[in-house]
């Protein structure tokens, strides 16, 4: 049984690169917003990783996976980005964050690994 993954990013392009890429290893969902993921995990209780963008407007991800925490108790929250600094880091474990991950753009090998 695949277990299913919420992908957030602003960028659609990135998004369906999740999808064609990992599709055959996880039930894959995603989000153009922090707003959307929220909504979209208020629908599906049975997501079980969170995988966010940190460089987002209007809500970043860390911003948006300290939200998501209330929604999503069980889930496991992880943030991508492609210009990790030790603050982005430090923010991220404080919010109770699993990982921070400076992989984007993702490989499938490297995520899926990552993931399992």
């Amino acid at each position: 049984m695949k277990y299913a993954v919420l992908f957030v990013d602003d960028e659609a392009n990135v998004l369906n690169a999740y999808k064609r890429n990992l599709r055959k290893y996880f039930d894959v969902h995603t989000a153009l917003s922090g707003k959307d993921a929220l909504e979209l995990l208020e629908k599906h209780k049975d997501i079980a990783v969170i995988v966010t963008d940190m460089q987002m407007p209007s809500m970043n991800g860390v911003e948006f996976l300290e939200q998501a925490r209330s929604v999503a108790k069980n889930s496991v929250r992880l943030m991508l980005t492609g210009n990790a600094d030790q603050k982005t880091a430090i923010d991220a474990i404080n919010q109770g964050i699993s990982s921070v991950l400076s992989i984007n753009p993702v490989h499938r090998q490297r995520c899926c690994r990552f993931l399992s």
